[in-house]
């Protein structure tokens, strides 16, 4: 070896080592910190919330914060081409003072085909769907389970019993404080394919489970709701002709009298020709999480709750809200 190259090769070695301490400085330093993952809230125009940083790719969906703010969930579909394994599960991170720990698996998931987690007002109720997980009534299709909270900790998934599932397969289920639950079903006795649907907690259970009428549900497909804590406002995905049968957000208000307000679209702002789906508002109220592509690319997006209540007062006059 030539004399030359020894200080070449002893820079290309320092070099080489300095880009690899860096690399685990980098790979040390924790990518989000602060409420919200360090974003700044939004306001009445969408953003993006996610742009591929949480998992690498877009298979994410179904963004929920607990309503402590220290902890995030959401779906991910694992599908493969050959169609092994379950289709979803749902991810996990958790704040430690500032500091955002990596996703991982969730506790509770994994094994059978989760999806859909949100959380009670209160905070001391987990709400998602599954499917595979051995029931024998409600069989194969996706039913909605329910995490509680104790001093002990969460529970096991409790089965929510057979008024609020069935054979047909139910989804993405919503808690208001009085205790009524949304939620989406494809059981006969509706007006479509899919329908909003409403069960009521009574003496430690939920039963009489109740399609919430025409003024919601169409003869198309309305899923994915999520209904305010207060039950001021249902947001619902509905997939129409008008649309090229692409799914939209739609929102209801409830009335003083207990009535809804025929679904009304979002808007152009949140709603486009390519879709939009998957919504959830944040447990404080101020921004709602969705998935679309209206960017240009599939992302998790967020905007201001401005916009719902614009859109109420537009519609409603204040002695009718609720």
């Amino acid at each position: 070896m030539s004399a030359t190259r020894l200080p070449a090769l002893a820079l290309l070695l320092t070099l080489t080592l300095a880009c690899s301490s860096a690399e685990r400085a980098a790979d040390a330093a924790p990518r989000f910190t602060g409420p919200y993952l360090g974003r700044t809230l939004p306001g009445p125009e969408p953003e993006i919330f996610d742009s591929g940083e949480l998992t690498g790719d877009a298979r994410l969906f179904n963004i929920t914060f607990s309503p402590s703010g220290d902890e995030l969930f959401f779906s991910y579909n694992k599908s493969t081409p050959e169609g092994t394994g379950p289709d979803y599960e749902i991810r996990h991170m958790r704040r430690e003072g500032d500091v955002w720990l990596e996703p991982e698996t969730a506790w509770f998931s994994g094994t059978y085909s989760d999806c859909d987690l949100t959380f009670s007002p209160s905070g001391d109720r987990i709400f998602f769907a599954s499917a595979l997980r051995p029931h024998p009534v409600t069989g194969p299709e996706m039913d909605i389970y329910m995490l509680v909270r104790s001093e002990d900790g969460w529970s096991e998934p409790i089965h929510l019993g057979n008024e609020v599932n069935t054979e047909y397969g139910e989804v993405h289920a919503s808690l208001a404080r009085s205790g009524n639950l949304y939620f989406r079903s494809n059981r006969p006795g509706g007006h479509g394919d899919d329908d909003i649907w409403r069960a009521r907690w009574v003496d430690g259970a939920f039963t009489d489970v109740r399609n919430l009428g025409s003024a919601i549900n169409t003869e198309f497909m309305e899923t994915d709701c999520f209904v305010a804590p207060d039950e001021s406002y249902l947001l619902y995905n509905t997939v129409r002709p008008e649309h090229g049968t692409k799914p939209q957000i739609y929102v209801s208000f409830l009335r003083a009298d207990g009535s809804w307000t025929t679904g009304q679209s979002l808007g152009s702002g949140v709603n486009c020709e390519s879709g939009t789906l998957g919504s959830v508002v944040s447990p404080d109220g101020k921004v709602l999480f969705y998935k679309s592509r209206c960017s240009g690319e599939v992302r998790i997006h967020w905007v201001s709750t401005e916009i719902i209540y614009r859109l109420r007062d537009e519609l409603l006059p204040p002695e009718e809200a609720r």
